[in-house]
């Protein structure tokens, strides 16, 4: 068969590329031996390439596992690997070849890579349609390519060695998982050593050689290990869970190194464990302890990456990956996101900022606002967040616009109506402010809020003694809350003239079980309402006091 150069397409052969020739020949013709790639003296044959050449050339093309080489008696027959028809494939877009020798080559090459997965299984005696589709999962994303060192049949069996230990297999029923010693003594078969398989598993599975995270989980009770990777259905579910988890934890406030420590951790691993073996039955019992180191040192990676910023976007943290864009669960999700993104740029917003920053703050919550309504237009909660945030900015008008829009789509939200208030106050228009209060009121009784938000428009319409009974209602369902005290202080100091009632308020919440930062506000208030008697000597004590609380926070700075 005299396929050198005759069957060759001239563009190839002009150029010479010995390597390019021989994965040619093997992928179109098939096995060859080698004196039909040589010049032979004998039969006349000179247009072919020397002896020399081809041992060179074949010599690399075998170290890098693109060819094979077996013996037949006496003669050496050569033959392409999988990985070999790939890079030909490769390599043939640059010599533009007509389509048809492309697709045909693509042809065989899908069929030559069937006929030896499916003689590789025969081999074995792999029925087990689980077990198969696992193999072929794991054969498409582990190549040759990322293992050079690796001929075909080795990373097969390699392969199988991972989808037996899959950790879906792990249980009392199915009986699939395998040992190390056990596998090399039914699969080996002098094709496989220990140490090969060894040292696949470190670079697959330790280093991370074909850019997939491995997940290993050690059996405490038998000889061997199971396995699941980041991209299968275990690996999404695993960090899905706990992405879930840790929003849920920390993105109603501000996330920040000091609240992410070790005690956190232990609660979560406790949750996420639930979730995956009881809830979901996704492991076995058996593999609760590994599961649990796994769990907790994948969550230890998460705090180095907290401890580097102040603010974290979960979504960029070290291996939580981003959900699928068309799934419900990520509109979900990623509206949750940005809706509690937007809260917290507000209440940025709310500090001492220079103006630019303060400006550049509202300007980011309005932005991730606007893009939670274009994910859910009928969301309620985005057009409330957006109310905060145009009320912030002083745009009352905007602001009653987006509250009634928010209020329509969920009038059982008592909130919503609190937050109306708040703009109706700002506008002037009490009467009603009054009204949407008691709706809330009506919706929600025991939030003390609402009543001291009503106590504040009272006071706006001068009316103090029904400021004071409201508020008191407000007191008595939360006798803890000390901003409620200080509005009582304020009240009868600032607008019923009343010092002394107004003093022995503020001294009744302060004890030694005071919390550090409340006692700090009653010192504050405490000698506001000194310096407004006049007594300036006693104010002065008083802000020594909060002083000596918070060194830093300025407060009188004239006194």
């Amino acid at each position: 068969m005299n396929n050198i150069p005759d069957k060759i397409p001239i563009q190839i052969w002009e150029i010479k590329q010995y390597e390019d020739i021989i994965l040619f020949v093997l992928g179109v013709y098939g096995p060859m031996r080698r004196e039909e790639f040589i010049n032979s003296s004998e039969k006349g044959i000179t247009n072919r390439m020397n002896k020399n050449t081809f041992h060179k050339w074949a010599k690399k093309l075998k170290s890098k596992n693109l060819i094979n080489v077996s013996r037949d008696q006496q003669n050496s027959i050569y033959s392409i690997t999988s990985l070999g028809m790939k890079e030909l494939l490769k390599r043939l877009k640059s010599y533009r070849l007509d389509i048809k020798t492309i697709l045909n080559l693509e042809q065989k090459a899908f069929s030559k890579n069937i006929y030896q997965i499916t003689q590789f299984l025969n081999l074995f005696d792999i029925k087990n349609i689980n077990i198969v589709i696992e193999f072929l999962k794991l054969k498409n994303e582990l190549t040759t390519e990322k293992l050079k060192s690796f001929s075909e049949d080795k990373l097969n069996i390699s392969i199988l060695y991972l989808a037996l230990n899959h950790v879906k297999f792990f249980n009392d029923t199915l009986n699939i998982s395998i040992s190390l010693d056990d596998f090399i003594r039914k699969y080996g078969k002098n094709k496989l050593t220990k140490t090969e398989l060894k040292w696949f598993l470190h670079n697959v599975v330790v280093k991370e050689a074909c850019y997939i995270t491995f997940y290993e989980l050690k059996s405490l009770n038998e000889d061997f290990c199971v396995y699941f990777r980041s991209t299968d259905e275990y690996g999404i579910i695993f960090k899905g869970i706990i992405q879930s988890m840790l929003r849920d934890h920390y993105y109603l406030g501000i996330i920040n190194s000091n609240n992410f420590k070790e005690i956190v951790i232990n609660d979560l691993c406790e949750e996420v464990l639930f979730e995956l073996i009881n809830k979901h039955n996704l492991f076995h019992e058996d593999l609760e302890i590994p599961l649990y180191n796994l769990i907790r040192n994948y969550l230890i990676n998460l705090l180095k990456e907290f401890k580097k910023k102040y603010l974290v976007n979960c979504h960029n943290l070290k291996e939580i990956p981003s959900l699928i864009l068309t799934s419900d669960i990520y509109i979900f999700e990623r509206l949750d996101y940005l809706q509690k993104k937007a809260i917290i740029y507000l209440k940025k917003a709310d500090k001492e900022l220079p103006p630019y920053k303060h400006r550049e703050m509202v300007k980011n919550a309005l932005e991730n606002i606007n893009k939670a309504i274009n994910l859910d237009i009928k969301n309620s909660l985005n057009y409330a967040i957006k109310t905060q945030i145009l009320q912030f900015k002083g745009k009352y008008k905007e602001a009653l616009g987006t509250i009634k829009k928010a209020i329509e789509m969920d009038p059982k939200a008592a909130n919503y109506y609190s937050d109306f208030a708040f703009i109706l106050i700002w506008t002037n228009k009490f009467e009603k402010a009054i009204k949407a209060i008691n709706k809330a009121i009506e919706i929600e009784p025991t939030v003390a809020e609402y009543y001291s938000h009503l106590a504040s428009v009272y006071c706006f319409l001068n009316q103090y003694e029904k400021a004071l009974e409201t508020l008191g209602v407000a007191i008595k369902l939360d006798p803890n809350m000390t901003q409620f005290r200080i509005q009582k202080a304020r009240y009868l100091a600032y607008y019923m003239k009343k010092y002394k009632d107004a003093l022995r308020v503020i001294e009744n919440m302060i004890n030694p079980n005071t919390e550090k930062s409340s006692l700090f506000e009653l010192y504050k208030e405490q000698a506001g309402i000194l310096l407004s008697m006049k007594n300036k000597e006693a104010a002065q004590k008083v802000i020594y006091k909060a002083r000596q609380l918070y060194p830093y926070d300025v407060i009188f700075p004239n006194i």
